[in-house]
């Protein structure tokens, strides 16, 4: 069998690294890190003139190359990897409907996502797309069964503008029940802290999928609260509502569980340890490699992904 070429930059290896180790003990494969998107242009150019690679993985946020994703174009067997293509339907994102013209115009043959949603979407635009679901780091994340002394608080970014939707939620939990909005330094002290929250209130509005927080926060052993996904995600995940964590539509009802479960705190152990062995069980980077390596290996679907007008002109707005 021919190799498999993986670039990827700096931070998705920190991400995705055990995944790509996993899978070059499964098939050959050729792994390469750059710092940053420009760099990959630079790997892949001499590439389009012709190479010998069963696929070449670009395992980065397209988003990121800006105009120049466009110099992807004419790169035969690509694959696509990237979490961030959630986006394409995100409608505060910059990039909301602009994934797919995108792609058409460069000819990505697969996409690797991690939604069910997202996926059913990209195929329904006629782009080869398999799903894999995120996943956690269980040498960074674990339950170190210490005292908590935070009832309930979520850790993470809000700046962001397709985050706009998650602040304004969190805000207003803020303000109305105290629960605080926290930062953290990657590893060790990310655990450390988690391992502090009861509740960790998780706030994925419009995302259509789980991030990776909510495994983390699982794995430490926090009681999950999270945006409810559609049904796909769960049945996706194995997630099931008031057995591994409790799920809410709107800020009413997450008000009431958040009093349901300080009243309740046996049924928030439990949910949360039963939570806990799903994602030790199921969700770890290296639940993902044989997936991986499935994606890498099955045959590409004939490519589909002509551009209409409407994508024509959004990717003239790129």
């Amino acid at each position: 069998m021919r190799s498999v070429l993986v670039i990827s930059t700096r931070g998705k290896q920190a991400i995705c690294g055990q995944i790509w180790q996993g899978v070059s003990e499964c098939l050959p494969m050729e792994w390469k890190v750059v710092e940053r998107e420009s760099d990959i242009l630079s790997v892949v150019t001499p590439l389009k003139a012709g190479h010998e690679y069963s696929r070449v993985v670009i395992d980065a946020n397209l988003r990121r190359f800006g105009a120049g994703a466009k110099q992807l174009r004419g790169l035969s067997r690509l694959v696509l990897f990237d979490h961030d293509i959630c986006q394409e339907v995100i409608p505060d994102s910059d990039w909301y409907r602009r994934y797919v013209p995108i792609m058409k115009y460069i000819g990505v043959t697969r996409v690797i996502v991690s939604s069910a949603f997202l996926a059913n979407h990209l195929c329904r635009q006629g782009l080869d797309t398999v799903c894999i679901a995120k996943a956690y780091d269980s040498s960074v994340i674990n339950d170190l069964h210490a005292e908590r002394d935070l009832d309930a608080a979520f850790v993470g970014r809000t700046a962001h503008r397709v985050y706009r939707r998650r602040k304004r939620l969190l805000d207003k939990l803020k303000t109305e029940l105290d629960v605080p909005i926290l930062r953290s330094q990657p590893g060790e002290p990310y655990n450390a802290l988690l391992n502090r929250i009861r509740v960790f209130v998780s706030a994925d509005v419009g995302f259509n999928e789980y991030m990776i927080k909510n495994f983390e926060a699982m794995a430490a052993g926090c009681t999950l609260l999270a945006w409810r996904q559609p049904d796909s995600e769960q049945e996706l995940l194995g997630f099931q509502e008031n057995e591994h964590l409790f799920m809410y539509s709107d800020i009413e009802e997450l008000k009431k569980t958040l009093v349901r479960l300080k009243q309740e705190p046996a049924l928030a152990e439990k949910v949360a340890a039963a939570g806990r062995d799903l994602v030790v069980a199921r969700h770890q980077w290296r639940h993902r490699v044989i997936p991986m390596v499935e994606a890498l290996t099955k045959d590409i679907a004939p490519f589909g992904g002509l551009l209409s007008f409407r994508d024509r002109l959004r990717l003239l707005r790129l």
